[in-house]
């Protein structure tokens, strides 16, 4: 009889507890220690049990409420299991299932997985699903800040993953690879970033993908600026298929369009030989198959100015320790060539020059002259440079003792993509 009494009476506590929690919110309850000594275990679970299906019931009320639910969740939780340990796994499963129904994944998610798996162990393999879920969706939506610790806790979750969340990385890349327009739509750094964390995860795709992870490593070495290896990588991408899926990027990064190409680089202030100055400016280029022409252009201040150049390797008649180099450009690579003639146009003296200051005369130079307040238009060809080379230097070396040497530093013959 005394049984069912303080059966009963844990009961009717349980229900005033609830009220209160009804009028006062969770806090309250904080304060009913006093009736779980009193009444026991009856009342801890019948207090446990209520929570829980006030926390069921406001879940279905707010079906996409994914900001506060959660939190409301771990809080009764966390304080229901106090009372009742074996409904821990309820309250796992009733976090999880609203972490599944949100529409994206809410603020605080890594805090939330974290609980459910403090509260149910056993759903590893679950959040693994759910994150993999929300893996995809961060690639889709090009989120790349946060694919990297969604892969960690997929695989953390379900180690057999592995192989699948590499699989998901490797299919974006390649996508984004077959189509090279995405590096600027998609964000150069984006693309690295997923490749880093592909690579790191050292699980390739299968046979059959080589030219993918070829073309992935030459854009690697590309982005890290090690163009030499990149270039190389692309040359063997081209060499073993010329039809290969991936082989725009070949022609992208080892190819330069022929034809004229317009040029903005900053002018140069330099010395004729009677030290006035004069403006140096490249106009364009153009590319043909097996050469390239600089069209530049000179323009004199008040006085008539006189350039001095050399098409050829020349050496002074009358002091033979007096010698140098003709016209010049560097690519990039480092790859040095000369030019294959004098300056085209313009109004100059060739083939051989005095030098006024008695040093005799000078074989294989020449001397553009330029009106004054005019600008001269003159072109000049070299060999190919180097495939892959997106810069060129221009050098016009010094000559006797007439002028000082003068350049065009970094001339864009393309746009380098790893400065995009």
């Amino acid at each position: 009889m005394f049984f069912l009494v303080r059966q009963n009476l844990a009961e009717e506590a349980a229900r005033y507890a609830l009220a209160r929690y009804d009028k006062n919110g969770i806090e309250d309850l904080s304060n009913l220690s006093s009736f779980a000594t009193l009444f026991g275990e009856n009342f801890k679970k019948k207090l446990a049990a209520g929570l829980y299906e006030k926390a069921v019931a406001a879940a279905s009320a707010s079906p996409g409420d994914c900001a506060s639910i959660p939190d409301r969740i771990i809080a009764h939780g966390e304080f229901a299991v106090q009372f009742d340990p074996k409904q821990k796994s309820n309250w796992g499963t009733l976090l999880f299932r609203r972490l599944e129904n949100c529409p994206g994944r809410p603020a605080g998610y890594d805090r939330y997985c974290a609980q459910v798996l403090s509260w149910s162990p056993e759903m590893r393999p679950q959040l693994a699903l759910l994150s993999m879920k929300h893996l995809k969706e961060s690639i889709r939506d090009n989120d790349v800040e946060s694919v990297d610790g969604l892969a960690k806790h997929v695989i953390e979750m379900d180690p057999q993953q592995k192989g699948k969340v590499a699989a998901t990385l490797w299919d974006d890349l390649s996508d984004r690879m077959l189509q090279p327009s995405s590096l600027k739509t998609k964000g150069k750094n984006n693309f690295l970033k997923l490749a880093t964390i592909f690579l790191g995860m050292e699980v390739y795709p299968e046979k059959g993908d080589e030219d993918g992870l070829l073309c992935l490593s030459g854009l690697m070495q590309y982005f890290e600026n090690d163009k030499e290896s990149a270039v190389r990588a692309f040359q063997e991408l081209r060499t073993r298929h010329g039809n290969s899926p991936f082989s725009e990027w070949s022609r992208i990064i080892l190819s330069l369009t022929p034809g004229t190409h317009e040029c903005k680089t900053s002018p140069v202030q330099i010395k004729d030989r009677n030290h006035q100055d004069v403006t140096v400016r490249l106009l364009r280029f153009h590319v043909s198959e097996n050469e390239i022409t600089l069209i530049l252009g000179f323009r004199a201040g008040e006085k008539e100015a006189r350039v001095p150049y050399a098409y050829g390797h020349w050496k002074s008649r009358y002091i033979g320790t007096e010698s140098g180099e003709p016209l010049y450009i560097v690519d990039n690579f480092g790859k040095k060539l000369y030019c294959l003639g004098s300056f085209q146009g313009g109004r100059q003296y060739a083939h051989s020059i005095d030098d006024f200051i008695g040093l005799g005369k000078v074989e294989n130079a020449a001397v553009l002259y330029v009106s004054p307040y005019e600008e001269s238009v003159v072109s000049v060809s070299f060999p190919m440079f180097s495939e892959g080379a997106t810069h060129i230097t221009f050098v016009s070396p010094k000559v006797a003792g007439m002028r000082d040497a003068w350049s065009l530093k970094d001339i864009p013959l393309k746009d380098d993509l790893s400065q995009s």
